[in-house]
């Protein structure tokens, strides 16, 4: 990314248009900004706008789309494992730049998450962290289910249903 192909000051700094600016900090810092502004042109995240992500060194998060999120709203929130939205999914360390932009080379885009360059190209990781899941050797094999059983057993002394559990294979 040279300067001026976003034809706005802000982002064509140095510092805004870096791979670690925009992997880490873009809409994610708070904008440092008083007054009022264009959301769209500020590299920084403003309270309600939808292009806000969770910083990635602070919330463990893998680059794979949360299904919840993409169906309107993920219950887990700032706790959830998986990518909210496009900004999240595309900005992610393990996403940003992995794949080239198909409009190379003439991308109009302020914010591409794509490589323009063969030097730009970042590669993909091969795995994810273990709780994403990674196949492990005993998934092979079946489990033995284990059923929860309640049982009721009696009255105590106040009166109320003594229940006891028992499991069952």
């Amino acid at each position: 990314m040279g300067p001026g192909q976003y034809n706005e000051p802000i982002m064509d700094n140095a510092i805004y248009g870096s791979d670690e600016f925009r992997m880490y900090a873009y809409k994610v810092k708070r904008c440092p900004r008083m007054r009022s502004h264009d959301w769209t042109e500020c590299p920084y995240a403003h309270r309600g706008e939808k292009a806000q992500r969770r910083d990635p060194r602070q919330y463990l998060y893998a680059a794979i789309a949360c299904p919840a999120y993409r169906n309107g709203r993920c219950h887990k929130g700032d706790l959830c494992d998986l990518s909210h939205g496009v900004f999240e999914y595309w900005l992610h360390p393990d996403r940003y730049r992995t794949r080239a932009c198909n409009g190379t080379p003439h991308c109009m885009r302020r914010v591409c998450f794509f490589a323009h360059t063969p030097d730009e190209l970042r590669p993909e990781p091969e795995f994810y962290p273990r709780k994403f899941y990674v196949p492990h050797p005993y998934d092979q094999y079946p489990r033995p289910r284990t059923v929860l059983i309640t049982v009721r057993t009696g009255r105590s002394r106040g009166g109320g249903d003594v229940r006891r559990r028992t499991s069952r294979r």
